[in-house]
């Protein structure tokens, strides 16, 4: 049986639910919509994308919080594909400068205020969105040096919490998983002269924390080993550390993933099926599964078998976290010719 795509009345439906919430964000709001209409044009897509850009500028202000998935590091994140890609770019140009300023005087407030652990997660993501911007985007030398010091504040407030956090991983397995995020910040850094001496004393210092992490959820156990060898294209790991990844690759399986730990349902981005297909593609790891078997696990959901906008609303299945980012796998799949 072929995949096909998400009914266009569905798509339909859900684009106008979104249309309707003041969430301007990446994951469930009008910034997801706009990545997705981005990523699957028609005729009416760029008259929608720009209605929903006028929403975004309109619901941002400076008690939005700075996450990824739902703050202004996503949305900065939007505006820089956006531009990259040439789609609206004279619209949303001037965003990504407005909302980082922003940024940086509330993380510098936030880090002045002494430590607090609640504040560590938003500084990863606001990490992961600095080092991102550090490497894809074109800046002058003051701006990067701004960066640079930011990037580094932040990297030592988070790594004097780092006393537990780390051995925590997400229950359901997550994107959002800790120590998968931190690898991924620290592998960029690493990468920035400014920053690789006292990045490699902080990836010593962390040496026997990871290694003793072991994952219960496959998933999560992927997603350490993904954070790992991020770090080992960029820097030479300890005999521990390649002898932890040695045992990660021998104990995680993406088919039992996919068969076991996943249900039938679990469909989503940041918990689920499309973000496990995304660190598969990001990281190339279909090497080792049949990359039909995610076709599979779809075709087995009542959310995409039954077509059924009500089903989907009732799971609260939206946006680019629900049902807009499984259409854009499906479309992924039916390209590449990977469907069951």
């Amino acid at each position: 049986m072929d995949l096909k795509n998400i009914e266009q009345s569905i798509i339909d439906k859900e684009l106008q639910k979104i249309f309707k919430r003041n969430d301007p964000f990446i994951l469930n709001g009008h910034m997801g919509a706009v990545i997705y209409l981005m990523m699957k044009p028609d005729k009416n897509s760029l008259v929608r994308a720009k209605a929903y850009l006028n929403k975004i500028t309109k619901n941002i202000n400076n008690d939005s919080r700075l996450e990824i998935g739902h703050g202004l590091c996503g949305i900065s994140l939007g505006c820089m594909f956006m531009i990259k890609n040439g789609f609206a770019a004279k619209e949303v140009s001037h965003l990504p400068i407005s909302i980082e300023s922003y940024i940086y005087r509330s993380v510098c407030y936030k880090m002045s205020m002494g430590y607090d652990n609640n504040v560590v997660d938003t500084l990863l993501d606001v990490a992961l969105y600095t080092v991102y911007r550090i490497n894809k985007s074109v800046m002058s030398t003051y701006q990067r040096g701004i960066q640079i010091r930011l990037l580094m504040d932040m990297i030592d407030y988070i790594h004097l919490g780092e006393g537990f956090a780390h051995r925590l991983e997400p229950m359901p397995a997550s994107l959002n998983f800790y120590l998968f995020r931190l690898l991924l910040v620290l592998s960029g850094a690493v990468s920035l002269p400014e920053c690789k001496p006292r990045i490699i004393h902080i990836i010593q210092e962390l040496e026997l924390p990871i290694v003793s992490s072991f994952p219960y959820s496959e998933y999560n156990r992927l997603l350490l080993l993904c954070g790992l060898r991020q770090l080992h294209k960029e820097i030479s790991l300890s005999s521990r550390y390649n002898e932890h990844i040695t045992l990660l690759e021998q104990n995680t399986s993406i088919k039992r993933i996919i068969q076991e730990e996943f249900l039938s349902n679990n469909l989503s981005f940041v918990n689920g099926l499309v973000g496990l297909y995304l660190i598969c593609s990001l990281f190339n790891d279909f090497t080792s599964c049949d990359e039909s078997l995610f076709s599979k696990k779809i075709l087995s959901s009542d959310i995409y078998s039954e077509q059924n906008y009500s089903v989907i609303s009732t799971k609260q299945f939206g946006g680019l976290n629900g049902i807009l980012g499984l259409d854009l796998m499906i479309s992924t799949l039916i390209q590449r010719n990977q469907y069951a």
